[in-house]
């Protein structure tokens, strides 16, 4: 039996009445977010049209993004409003030792969906990985493993200098999901509601303290999670870590001996937040 219009249309209406109860006012504290460096080597971003935004994964009030199922009936459309991408967050958490820094940049998303294999929940990670506070290699990752790529690579291509410019795109096979890749000449301009590369409201995950523990400690289920997790930090780092920076300079992976002395002392700068307000970073996107 055919559905009837009214049918679809109350059943496209209770969709986007649960994806909205999603929106988190992102974390945006006034009084500075994160370090000049980690804002400087933010990653910019772009997502197919057949791709969700990332969103904010916990407010201010340890509200958890309760996600969306991949069943969802009207797919991709719900979870790519323009109004998330006044509502999202960045993470980030640096480990820096021996001149290097490892700057671990954490999305979430609130599903994965391909044709035949979805979960809800989804977490991507882009680590820049820098030499007395110059970019020298970039790492990406695809459900869980990660490529690495020399900053001398032609196929890295980079926002305002520093940012590198990243997608969320669909793989190609039946079985694909969603994941992250370098961008290519074709994805000028960027497909999102503003057309820009876009860069979130960024938050250190350790000076988020309670919300830090709370967002690294949740368990979200069997498919990703944030891999700024202590141990799987060290371990990916340890993973993607280059060859020069262990053999040369002997960064160690576990250690945070010199993250505060490194990205203050080499830089002399302070804090600051990317916005004070939603409606700042709206208005300055009109």
């Amino acid at each position: 039996m055919k559905s009837s219009p009214l049918y679809v249309l109350m059943a496209f209406a209770s969709a986007l009445s649960s994806s909205l109860a999603n929106i988190l006012d992102p974390l945006n504290p006034k009084d500075g977010s994160a370090t000049e460096l980690s804002l400087k080597f933010q990653p910019a971003l772009d997502f197919d049209k057949d791709s969700c935004y990332h969103v904010t994964a916990l407010d201010l009030k340890g509200h958890f993004n309760e996600g969306l199922r991949p069943n969802h009936p009207v797919g991709a459309s719900v979870c790519r409003t323009a109004d998330r991408l006044a509502h999202s967050n960045a993470y980030v958490r640096r480990r820096c030792n021996h001149y290097w820094c490892a700057y671990m940049y954490g999305y979430y998303f609130e599903k994965d969906e391909g044709p035949f294999v979805s979960h809800i929940h989804d977490w991507e990670h882009v680590i820049i990985w820098t030499l007395h506070n110059e970019i020298f290699y970039v790492s990406w990752s695809a459900h869980g493993n990660y490529t690495t790529k020399h900053i001398s690579d032609s196929a890295l291509r980079f926002h305002e200098g520093t940012h590198i410019k990243i997608v969320y795109h669909i793989g190609s096979g039946p079985w694909s999901t969603h994941s992250l890749r370098l961008a290519k000449g074709s994805d000028e301009p960027p497909e999102n509601h503003w057309g820009r590369w876009f860069v979130a409201w960024l938050v250190e995950v350790t000076w988020m303290e309670p919300w830090s523990k709370m967002l690294l400690q949740h368990n979200w289920g069997e498919k990703p999670h944030p891999d700024m997790r202590e141990d799987d930090f060290g371990m990916k780092l340890k993973e993607t870590a280059p060859w020069d920076a262990i053999h040369n300079e002997g960064f160690d992976p576990w250690s945070d001996a010199d993250t505060w002395a490194t990205t203050s002392l080499l830089s002399g700068m302070g804090l600051r937040s990317n916005f004070t307000s939603v409606e700042e970073l709206v208005q300055q996107d009109l």
